[in-house]
């Protein structure tokens, strides 16, 4: 079985931090999360719409989480 957190530090130094690039057609972006996938997860938890400071302040459990249920397991990557 794959572990997927050995594939975290390699994302990180690519998408490692802020990015709001009007050109960019995902929009606000931190650390390779958009705010359109930031705003799914939030919904599976039952949580309001987040704002672009709380995507800008997404904590490192919240990122793992997303890589892992939102993209890892969606590709069944193990």
């Amino acid at each position: 079985m794959a572990q997927y957190n050995k594939l975290i530090a390699h994302i990180l130094k690519w998408e490692g931090g802020w990015g709001n690039d009007p050109a960019d057609k995902g929009g606000p972006t931190m650390k390779g999360v958009t705010i359109a996938t930031y705003t799914a997860y939030c919904a599976k938890k039952g949580w309001p719409n987040p704002t672009l400071s709380q995507l800008r302040n997404i904590t490192k459990a919240e990122w793992e989480e997303i890589f892992k249920t939102m993209f890892w397991d969606r590709w069944k990557a193990d």
